[in-house]
């Protein structure tokens, strides 16, 4: 009865609970040397799932009389129920919810909803007992139908069968024992696979008080990329591997996936591999390490707006050769439509043509599901609804602004120098020394792409000198990708003169406040294509003006280490890779230790293995890696470098008894050093610190540390630690964390075999 375990989540041990049928033979179980049976299997239940829901019915052969033998109850807890044939206390077939006359074993915990978990069933004559996730959750005595053996005919045959279609579940990895005290190692081997989303690490996308996202679709040169990271795990939580997973867009109402309006037309998603596009369908990504990261972007398709709702006038458009015209046929005066026309041509063109939501009031979602194994809802997963909007990247010239700039060049030295972060009172002026603080922006583990070469145009003009980076990050920034002639470009352009140009604001508020409202993939290759040409004050000064106006101070460390972040990279990554596309990763280890040690100034305490077996995750490489794997392993250790550079996270990092960090840690290990056991946590303030795997060059919380600890709500919480370095020698970093009222006592993350490479 057991399924088969030649693949671990394998397709061919998931059923659907309507097609679930078991025989028990009563008669081999009271002859059986154990005395009874065990029947364990694995449980997954949808949303529709209420208390009186039959999970499991129990029939005999010849009598269609269906009995609950596996039940929710009031409070959706597990009810298992005696076997008729078998046992005096079996239900009565008139007996109904909420069978409080009828024997039954109830669990002690509510049944979780859309997540897998192990149900047992030990069967004696004289005892049945209920065990959930390996432990034993309830036991009762009861009285057997027979005094002695009977023989071995039909009404010893019992079956169970699955719900008739009222409940939605599956069940994985079904066995009969005729040997009991199996259920745990039953529960250990084989655990089933789900599939889900990350919102941790989205990116690039808004969402309303509605719930509903808001993301940038539309023609290539408005859409933007939005980032969704997809998590394959077992039912323990233990990362999948050797799997692929594909994305699609579908409608939100019914799940159907959005088709080309035409043959010649873009995919409605795409997904963005490599610097290059491709349509999302046809595009899967692996798993690595439980985990795969899609770059996604919403293209323009055709929408069905003759005679919508949203327009109050019918039209049809129609091409020629020679010239484009629109006719209108509409029942008011010549001169009203006009006026209509005059006004609102452009923004009736433009939306014709644009993946429009809020006009056909249509909502998508984004939808993975897994290749190569078959369709469970388990193996798939929606995102929440989107409304695709579109947006013109041309951002209107402005003239020059006024200079503002409270700090000066050396403070990019002194992250140069690993001198560690500057103080952040220059910019609000704030006192306290600690506090612990929500995150201002979502989490998102970007991947890099490849340094821009960047282009520098002088005109004969020194006095009036201008520099223009690369056209990609004019691009990222909002520059009109019209312009042609970049000598021409004014003071009121993007970018303009820098040392010796009076008067001319080398970033403008529009390039400013862009930045502050892109999503950090877009501050990315903005950076990478800025600080190759501006030199250390503009750099400053951009710093400087993004802090204040986006009132987070975080902002301006990732923009003043990003000069010597992006120069040590390449060169790091020559010295590994030795001018090929690709390097092994163990060849790769010793140089990345080298530079680690070298930016922290760390010569107490190195990288241990699971150390680089978290970076190997966080670049997503295998046995050898590539420029971008690199790339996005490298725009995540560096802040963490420079961070630890600083004296008082130093001395946590440096300080082993007790270790106050332990070192490159990944959420699911923070939160498991807080619980005693699978579903009970320590006690409340218990923490650990961390740096987040999912923030990287150049999200404000790069490099930052991250409290995990259990709140007095006795649930895990995460909180950014936000350090003040004005006051860096009134106490101990140490004693300041335990003088927080939510925090009482370090926690100790169980890590085996640790060590230490230098």
């Amino acid at each position: 009865m057991a399924a088969p375990e030649s693949e671990c989540g394998g397709s061919d041990g998931y059923r659907d609970l309507r097609g679930v049928r078991v025989d028990l033979d009563t008669g081999a179980a009271r002859a059986g040397g154990g005395g009874g049976f065990a029947v364990s299997f694995w449980l997954y239940l949808s949303v529709s799932a209420r208390p009186s829901s039959v999970i499991l019915h129990q029939i005999t052969a010849g009598d269609d009389t269906k009995l609950p033998f596996l039940a929710l109850g009031e409070g959706n807890k597990l009810l298992l129920f005696p076997l008729m044939r078998l046992h005096r206390e079996a239900p009565a077939p008139a007996s109904s919810y909420p069978w409080t006359d009828t024997t039954n074993l109830s669990s002690t915990s509510v049944c979780p909803l859309e997540k897998w978990f192990h149900i047992g069933c030990e069967v004696t004559e004289n005892v049945m007992r209920l065990h959930v996730d390996g432990f034993l959750t309830a036991e009762a005595p009861l009285c057997s139908l027979f005094d002695e053996p009977d023989s071995q005919d039909d009404s010893n045959q019992i079956s169970l069968v699955g719900n008739d279609g009222k409940l939605e579940g599956y069940i994985y990895n079904i066995e009969v024992s005729y040997v009991l005290g199996a259920i745990k190692e039953q529960y250990t081997k084989n655990p089933p696979f789900k599939l889900s989303i990350d919102y941790s690490c989205s990116d690039g996308i808004e969402e309303g008080d509605d719930g509903i996202w808001s993301i940038v679709g539309g023609k290539a040169s408005c859409r933007r990329n939005f980032i969704l990271e997809v998590v394959l795990t077992n039912a323990f939580g233990e990362p999948v591997k050797d799997k692929e997973v594909v994305s699609s867009l579908v409608y939100a109402d019914d799940g159907t996936v959005v088709a080309k309006s035409r043959d010649d037309s873009e995919p409605p998603l795409l997904i963005t591999c490599e610097g290059l596009e491709y349509a999302a369908i046809s595009r899967p990504l692996p798993i690595i390490r439980g985990r795969a990261l899609f770059k996604l972007k919403i293209s323009q398709v055709s929408s069905p707006y003759v005679n919508h709702p949203c327009y109050v006038y019918s039209f049809s458009l129609h091409w020629t050769e020679k010239r484009n015209y629109l006719s209108l046929s509409v029942s008011l005066m010549w001169s009203i439509i006009m006026m209509v026309v005059a006004c609102f041509l452009s923004i009736i063109t433009w939306c014709l043509f644009q993946l429009s939501s809020k006009c056909d009031n249509k909502l998508f979602r984004i939808k993975f599901s897994t290749l190569h194994m078959q369709r469970y809802s388990f193996l798939e997963a929606y995102s929440k609804p989107i409304r695709c909007i579109s947006r013109s990247r041309t951002v209107r010239p402005l003239g020059p602004t006024k200079r503002a700039s409270s700090a000066t060049a050396n403070e990019i030295d002194m992250l140069s120098n690993g001198q560690g972060f500057v103080s952040t009172d220059k910019v609000n002026s704030r006192g306290h020394s600690v506090c612990l603080h929500t995150p201002m922006f979502p989490k998102i583990e970007d991947g890099m792409v490849e340094v821009v070469e960047a282009h520098k145009i002088v005109s004969q003009n020194k006095n009036a000198r201008k520099v223009v980076v690369s056209k990609e990050a004019q691009n990222v920034i909002g520059t009109d990708s019209s312009t042609s002639n970049y000598d021409s470009f004014d003071s009121g352009s993007s970018w303009s003169g820098s040392e010796g140009d009076d008067g001319i604001e080398t970033f403008s508020d529009a390039v400013v406040f862009r930045y502050c409202l892109d999503s950090t993939y877009d501050r990315s290759k903005f950076l990478r294509g800025a600080s190759l040409t501006v030199n250390k004050d503009d750099l400053v000064k951009l710093a400087d003006r993004v802090s204040l106006y986006s009132g987070c101070s975080h902002h301006r460390n990732q923009i003043l280490m990003s000069k010597r972040l992006l120069r040590e990279g390449a060169d790091t990554w020559n010295m590994i890779s030795k001018n090929n596309e690709r390097a092994l990763w163990s060849s790769a280890i010793p140089e990345i230790i080298t530079k680690f040690t070298n930016i922290a100034h760390s010569v107490r305490r190195g990288l241990s293995e699971q150390d680089l077996e978290v970076l190997r995750g966080i670049a997503g490489c295998g046995e050898d890696i590539g420029r971008d794997e690199f790339d996005r392993l490298w725009c995540w250790l560096y802040p963490v470098a420079v961070s630890l550079s600083r004296e008082r996270i130093k001395k946590l990092w440096d300080c082993t008894a007790p270790r106050w960090i332990e070192g490159l840690i990944t959420t699911e290990e923070a939160e498991s050093a807080l619980r005693s056991s699978r579903e009970l946590l320590k006690e409340a303030g218990t923490f650990v610190l961390r740096f987040p795997i999912t923030r990287s060059w150049p999200h404000p919380d790069a490099g930052s540390l991250v409290v995990t600890y259990i709140g007095s709500d006795s649930s895990i919480h995460h909180r950014l630690l936000s350090l003040d370095s004005s006051d860096a020698s009134a106490e101990k970093l140490q004693d300041l964390l335990l003088q927080e009222p939510e925090l009482s006592q370090l926690g100790r993350v169980d890590r085996v075999s640790i060590t230490i490479r230098r």
